[in-house]
Order: structure tokens, then sequence, then C-alpha cells
């Protein structure tokens, strides 16, 4: 599932997926650049299914009852035109997935 960052000129946003374990350690389950907000958090979803298809069907319903959640992506959608960061954390007993996406340039 690693996707390679690809450059975008001009504004932009961010999005990335990441594995959090108890001990503290960080894994990166992919990244990319991509331009607008509608189409980042597109990515974003299809990275959420890709999560919640490795877990256990009790930890994977959180994540994908978010991936249909059309009210949920809409609030995505203001506050990322706002220009706030957005993010959405999944977790099993293993650990912890964090979904982001933010303004390229921006701090997190």
């Amino acid at each position: 599932m690693l996707t390679a960052l690809s450059p975008v000129h001009g504004v932009g946003y961010r999005c990335e997926v990441t594995a959090h374990a108890p001990d503290g350690g960080v894994i990166s389950l992919g990244a990319c650049a991509i331009r607008n907000r509608r189409l980042a958090l597109r990515w974003l979803i299809g990275r959420a299914q890709d999560v919640t298809d490795q877990l256990d069907e009790p930890y994977a319903r959180p994540g994908r009852r978010w991936s249909t959640d059309m009210a949920e992506h809409e609030r995505a959608m203001a506050v990322l035109a706002q220009g706030s960061p957005y993010s959405v954390t999944f977790a099993d007993d293993a650990c912890r997935y964090r979904l982001t996406i933010h303004l390229r340039g921006s701090s997190r």
C-alpha cells in the first residue's frame, strides 16, 4: 500500500497514512500530494478502505462507517477549505492508524 509522494506545484494538500505502535513507533503506510481537497479526501477514503480491509470486523466497523459518512466528508471539506488539517484515526489491539490531510507547507 505504499504510495510515493508525487510533486505538485502551487497550492495543494499532503495526504498521509501512518500506523502508530504502542511503543511509540510510527510507520508510514503511504503519502501523496494532491492539488485539490476533494481529490485529497477521495484518496483518504481509498486508503481507509485499504486499512479496514486488513482489520478484524469489530475494529474495521468505525473505518467503514467513516468511509461512507457523507456528512462527515462534507465537514472534512469545510475544515480543509479553512486551511486547517483534517485527520481520522482507527485502532485495533496492535496499533492506531491515522489518516491525515493538510495544506502543503502548513505546520501539522
